[in-house]
């Protein structure tokens, strides 16, 4: 499993696999979390750069100080409950995750939100053959997207309050099943990858409900 690189604060160095910062300049290795190869490939860097959050299949998701290279386990695993994708807010202070549970015929998938002091608040909700995939913060930190679908059948991307309000269909259509998207700072525009023919990454502007 691989993931796309992901950038540090400083610009100076990048996460690759959610296990290394390499130097861009240099070429410099330095490794940051030692896991096995199957594990889930998610991770991010905190916005202030101190801290490296990835998912540890035994653990759930946990911030690694890259200072003193303390762990702290932030979204457990709960027996057969695990989380997955997650995204840190634009300030550093919330988290947004998918959480997985149940067996592969009965799968649930629930997308959730962990303010600090307050316990995980559950925004939507997916049972199998249904699947639900977190996409990303707004730039206002004010709305989550995430995708919905069906098996392989293409997915929709949706728009749903971070703290209330009914999910919002944006009315744009991901034909390769479940995929991710990458939101501009700018909040009008996305990239994405589909393969219609062969693999291609596309830009759009972002409907607005």
């Amino acid at each position: 499993m691989s993931t796309p690189a992901v950038w540090g604060r400083d610009g100076a160095g990048a996460g690759s696999w959610g296990y290394f910062r390499v130097d861009v300049e240099s070429g410099a290795t330095v490794l940051l979390v030692r896991l096995g190869i199957n594990a889930p490939a998610y991770a991010q860097f905190a916005p202030d750069g101190r801290a490296f959050l990835y998912t540890d299949p035994r653990r759930g998701i946990v911030s690694r100080d890259l200072a003193s290279g303390r762990d702290v386990v932030v979204i457990p695993v709960q027996g057969a409950s695990r989380p997955g994708r997650f995204s840190l807010s634009g300030d550093g202070g919330s988290l947004a995750f998918v959480r997985v549970a149940g067996p592969d015929d009965g799968l649930m998938v629930t997308l959730e939100v962990q303010r600090p002091g307050q316990p995980p608040l559950v925004r939507a909700r997916a049972t199998a053959p249904d699947w639900l995939t977190l996409q990303a913060w707004t730039p206002d930190d004010a709305h989550l997207l995430y995708s919905t679908g069906r098996n392989d059948e293409p997915g929709s991307v949706w728009r749903i309050g971070v703290d209330a309000g009914e999910s919002v269909d944006l009315r744009f259509r991901l034909l390769d099943g479940p995929n991710t998207i990458s939101l501009h700072p700018g909040g009008h525009r996305l990239a994405y990858a589909e393969r219609i023919l062969s693999p291609e990454l596309w830009i759009s502007r972002l409907p607005t409900p």
